[in-house]
């Protein structure tokens, strides 16, 4: 699995249009209608009011790519893309105060070719201040997309995610000597499940080497630690590990 992410400008309707088209190829009656209503779409929620475009609208694009034995499996690559979605909302939500509500909209087209297939997601969010009674577009962070890439491949392709690890160093990426070490001590379903609990509790790099080197010598513990305490972040949104 693959997820790529890009920042695409269309700050008038000639770039929008464009952008659509290769990513929604075709000539027939049907394609064109669906071409019009992503459109219509995407100029309405970029726009101040006037149905012009901003001259700075932006929206983000996210292609995630399968092979393998889900290369033609449409439903398993709907479920990759919404869980995908989900998680960078709930980092979006996590740096956004509590009178201030999320609106966002996003479109998904599948393309399947001969060795792979893949989604492109169209995506862009702003917030609505409730006391303001006014909205601001949501500039997302590149460790937002990071977290929600690594989250995503941890809990669909494990592998991959390890494979992502030695190529890049990414903001929050922890050290794969360390999960290596994990794994051959607790077994790679309990590191998986380790690692994800991890991520969800938004503990960084430098706090999840702390916890390796506490809990060195009893890694079980650590896992039933971490366990407990996602328990308790599912049911309050706060963890005494949370940045």
């Amino acid at each position: 699995m693959v997820i790529r992410t890009q920042k695409l400008k269309i700050g008038n309707i000639k770039n929008l249009e464009r952008a659509l088209r290769h990513r929604m190829p075709g000539s027939s009656d049907e394609v064109k209608e669906e071409r019009s209503r992503v459109k219509r779409k995407i100029i309405e929620f970029e726009t101040r009011g006037n149905n012009k475009l901003r001259k700075n609208a932006s929206i983000f694009e996210f292609v995630i790519s399968l092979d393998g034995k889900y290369k033609d499996d449409k439903e398993y690559l709907e479920k990759v893309a919404s869980y995908f979605i989900s998680t960078l909302l709930d980092e979006l939500q996590s740096n956004v105060d509590e009178r201030e509500i999320i609106q966002f909209i996003t479109e998904t087209m599948f393309h399947f070719d001969k060795d792979n297939s893949h989604v492109h997601i169209l995506f862009s969010a702003k917030k609505w201040n409730l006391d303001k009674d006014k909205y601001k577009k949501i500039d997302i962070k590149p460790y937002q997309i990071v977290n929600a890439v690594e989250k995503t491949l941890i809990e669909f392709d494990y592998e991959s995610y390890k494979r992502l690890l030695t190529k890049d160093k990414n903001i929050g990426a922890y050290d794969l000597g360390i999960i290596r070490e994990i794994e051959r001590r607790i077994g790679i379903e309990n590191t998986k499940e380790l690692i994800k609990i991890a991520r969800e509790l938004n503990i960084d790099k430098r706090e999840f080497k702390r916890l390796f080197k506490e809990y060195e010598d009893n890694l079980f513990e650590l896992y039933e630690t971490l366990r407990d305490e996602y328990v308790i972040w599912k049911k309050t949104r706060k963890s005494k590990f949370s940045r």
